[in-house]
């Protein structure tokens, strides 16, 4: 059995998933987060993703957007007052990102 063979056979599905998705929801949130600066949180290949979201929201909207890891977002508490932030997680159960959702909340983040 290929491992690559069985990813490429089943991009097909995943593009009909892709264009079926409601996207407005994700739409309206990058809308919102025009008027602020954003922070953008994840680990391991949930961090590439991150890093990717800031950019685009740099380009999108002009303001400043910085991509952390949980570690970093949790170790300055006050780093997401006032702003932005986006938690970016495959499945939301790592304990890492749990925190830094727990932190986002005590730092009164949007």
């Amino acid at each position: 059995m290929n491992h690559f063979r069985d990813r490429v056979d089943s991009l097909s599905l995943t593009i009909e998933l892709a264009l079926s998705a409601d996207v407005k929801p994700i739409s309206e949130a990058l809308q919102a987060s025009g008027n602020q600066s954003v922070l953008t949180i994840g680990s391991g290949g949930s961090l590439v993703t991150a890093g990717l979201l800031a950019r685009t929201i740099e380009r999108l909207h002009g303001n400043v957007a910085r991509s952390l890891t949980p570690l970093e977002f949790i170790a300055a508490p006050t780093l997401g007052n006032g702003k932005h932030v986006w938690l970016i997680s495959a499945e939301g159960t790592n304990p890492d990102i749990l925190a830094a959702f727990d932190a986002a909340v005590k730092s009164e983040a949007s």
